[in-house]
């Protein structure tokens, strides 16, 4: 009874979509509710390609709306809708045999959109990994290749993607240097940039918790101590010894943070050992908040500190949270449960 009214008898393919089926509600309907909508939806983009009926058909997720967008992507020699087929398929089906067409399609002269919305596809596979160790290395080649491409925002998406895989979005500096190469118009470059981020990622380490180790690593970060006087530092010239904010009332250091990099991180806490990315000096940033009945009470504050303030402050933490394990990747340290 719900679709009764909106059937496509009269070959009418005027109507929105969601006049008949709401695709974000799909998962609601019972077994025969969605085997009629599919019915309604294989007849409606077998007559007019229409990306919302698509987006539809790839919310049912059944082996047979599977296989028939695969038959029509099969048939399609328009890029615009074939990019879009090959996007659903892979989002229901990740072994979709679409990754060499996706491979072709980054390199024609198809326009930005067509080409960003076949890597959204790469994005939005949340699972990231293939099960055919051939397969994942052609997806990892693709956003590779992707990330010296000649479009600048192919080459930042591909990046991101990157990073969202390997789950190294927690340990890319604030200045990150291949952000700052893939921005540029130097395709010799580019190449460059790869390099740093596989370095990055050979470089993650976990090991054992230990206070000696964690030590060690703050004393041996670059730049510690500082050669640099305050003074001539263009961050830390502009960053009090000591200052708070009262974030319940709209205040912020943001203006102070933004500019430094985290380099110790305790697990979900937002407090943290930071660093000057351009003269090395440590900071201790510090987070609270505190649930009251008529007023929460939330607070920061950020220290200019040295190697024993930062050792200091790693101590205290340990001395009441169980980590678990610590995690190293360049200059970024995290403990964690």
């Amino acid at each position: 009874m719900k679709f009764e009214s909106n059937l496509f008898g009269k070959d009418d393919l005027s109507n929105n979509l969601f006049h008949m089926i709401d695709p974000s509600t799909m998962q609601g309907l019972d077994a025969e509710e969605k085997k009629l909508a599919e019915g309604m939806l294989k007849a409606a983009i077998s007559k007019k390609f229409d990306r919302r009926w698509l987006w539809g058909l790839g919310e049912i997720k059944t082996e047979s709306a599977y296989q028939f967008l695969l038959a029509l992507y099969d048939k399609e020699e328009v890029n615009y809708s074939k990019v879009r087929y090959a996007y659903t398929l892979l989002l229901m089906n990740k072994n979709a045999p679409v990754l060499e067409y996706i491979q072709g399609i980054l390199e024609t002269k198809e326009t930005i959109e067509t080409r960003m919305k076949i890597l959204s596809a790469l994005y939005w596979l949340y699972d990231k990994k293939f099960d055919d160790k051939n397969r994942h290395q052609l997806f990892l080649t693709i956003l590779f290749d992707a990330m010296i491409n000649k479009t600048k925002d192919i080459r930042l998406y591909a990046y991101d993607i990157l990073k969202d895989h390997y789950g190294m979005k927690d340990f890319t500096p604030l200045h990150d240097p291949v952000i700052y190469i893939l921005r540029k118009r130097k395709k010799d470059e580019y190449q460059s940039s790869v390099i740093l981020f596989k370095e990055r990622i050979e470089s993650l380490e976990v090991s054992d918790v230990s206070s000696r180790m964690i030590a060690k690593w703050i004393k041996d970060l670059p730049d510690n101590p500082p050669k640099m006087e305050i003074s001539d530092c263009e961050i830390c010239s502009q960053t009090p010894d000591n200052v708070s904010a009262d974030i319940a009332d709209d205040e912020s250091l943001d203006e102070y943070t933004s500019k430094l990099e985290t380099v110790v991180r305790f697990a979900y806490y937002r407090n943290s050992v930071m660093r000057c990315p351009i003269c090395g000096r440590l900071y201790r940033y510090k987070y609270e908040y505190e649930y009251l009945v008529h007023r929460s009470e939330e607070d920061e504050s950020l220290w200019r500190s040295d190697t024993e303030g930062a050792i200091e402050l790693v101590k205290s933490y340990m001395k009441y949270y169980d980590f678990k394990h610590v995690v190293t990747c360049g200059t970024f340290l995290k403990l964690v449960y």
